[in-house]
């Protein structure tokens, strides 16, 4: 079983691209009936070359060996030297955002900061976004992807989870849009392994909603480093990515890990 399941991952990893879409999995069909005709002629145009009878026929599957072995051959020597670069650069704006809520020191103040907002006696346009403390980061994660966002997914744990539905009301609240928030809720953000599968969960159910997985993204600003680590090993499958928002300009910016040839 996990033989299978690692076959497919390596398979989706490679050649994913040329699933991604009907349009391209259309030409790969196209190209592999041509190949295919292509590969029927040769035997043919082979044949009016060298005599019939088995002497010929040793004599052709001898040239036929040969290709497939420099073939072989070809790719073994590119493979080895690809290397794989991180590349650094401003995300697309996407559909769904997948983002684990850190725990506020005072959540009291928070929530005195929505009724404010709410009665309109104080205005973002001139509101200290530093007020926000831990949640500055989501709030910017969230804010680059509208107005395209339209789901948000919000990791918590144990701690952070109480305070869920103080920052879906934030949410609610500071942007004019009527985004889905949604909680998945962790015992706790120091097991890697379900972290991940979370993840995956995730990745499935949005999958399900009609949301591809290049219109996903998962932000690892918040939480901690085991979530973070968790995330990054997610985002190597093929078509996924993620963000992270800086400490110091509050850009932010999206990593991928990609095979380059030096």
């Amino acid at each position: 079983m996990r033989l299978k399941s690692s076959f497919k991952r390596a398979f989706y990893s490679q050649f994913g691209v040329f699933f991604s879409d009907k349009v391209t999995a259309l030409a790969v069909f196209v190209i592999l009936v041509l190949i295919s005709i292509a590969l029927s002629w040769i035997p043919d145009a082979l044949a009016t070359f060298f005599p019939s009878g088995k002497k010929g026929s040793f004599f052709m599957l001898g040239i036929s060996f040969f290709i497939l072995v420099g073939l072989y051959l070809f790719a073994v020597y590119h493979a080895s030297e690809v290397e794989f670069d991180v590349f650094e650069a401003p995300p697309d704006k996407k559909k769904a955002l997948i983002l684990f809520l850190s725990v506020l020191r005072n959540e009291e103040s928070m929530k005195e900061v929505i009724r404010n907002l709410k009665a309109g006696k104080e205005s973002l346009k001139n509101f200290d976004l530093n007020r926000f403390e831990r949640w500055r980061m989501p709030y910017e994660a969230i804010s680059y992807h509208l107005p395209k966002l339209e789901n948000v997914v919000v990791i918590t744990s144990n701690r952070s989870s109480p305070q869920f539905s103080t920052f879906k009301e934030l949410v609610r609240t500071v942007f004019p849009k009527d985004l889905n928030v949604e909680e998945r809720k962790l015992k706790s953000f120091e097991s890697v392994k379900e972290i991940f599968k979370e993840i995956n969960s995730i990745y499935k159910a949005l999958k399900n909603s009609g949301i591809k997985e290049r219109d996903v993204i998962i932000d690892v600003t918040g939480g901690q480093k085991t979530n973070s680590i968790a995330a990054a090993f997610m985002t190597l499958y093929y078509d996924r990515e993620f963000q992270y928002v800086s400490t110091q300009n509050y850009k932010v910016k999206s990593y991928d890990v990609r095979p380059v040839k030096d």
